[in-house]
């Protein structure tokens, strides 16, 4: 029996550094062969990744502010908007979350209470990023606890 393809969405932070384009990239040429639509919501970094009609990118603008108020608010703005459009994109089966220098604590939680199946796809050692946070751990477990009822 031939099983159809999955319809692949992948979260990245809008605060993708350049550096962090080419691990994105390798990830979109292996998923998109497991893929019937592979749509990638990210930051300007990504503007170089449209690769072939199966790809869609949609980008999240985002600007560093020196003023950390502003810096809160932008950041809160970004997650936001990334949290709209994984919402809009209710065709998406399967969500991988590139996990960087930033976790996206709302756009995460927005897609566990959308009742998405999620992946997390590090990018380095989130244990170590998130070193004394351990509530970020803590709340990603409970998430996954409270909806696997």
């Amino acid at each position: 029996m031939k099983r159809d393809k999955l319809n692949i969405g992948i979260v990245t932070s809008p605060f993708l550094l350049k550096a962090g384009v080419i691990p994105l990239s390798k990830l979109i040429d292996i998923l998109s062969s497991f893929s019937n639509n592979l749509h990638v919501i990210s930051g300007n970094a990504a503007v170089v990744l449209s690769k072939g009609d199966k790809v869609h990118v949609y980008l999240v603008e985002h600007k560093q502010e020196a003023n950390i108020f502003i810096k809160i608010l932008k950041y809160v703005r970004a997650n936001l908007k990334i949290s709209y459009k994984l919402a809009k994109l209710s065709n998406v089966d399967l969500w991988f979350f590139f996990i960087g220098e930033r976790p996206l604590l709302i756009p995460i939680l927005a897609a566990k209470l959308l009742r998405k199946n999620i992946i997390f796809v590090s990018s380095g050692s989130l244990i170590k990023f998130t070193g004394g946070q351990k509530n970020i751990l803590k709340l990603l477990r409970a998430s996954k606890s409270h909806f696997s009822k």
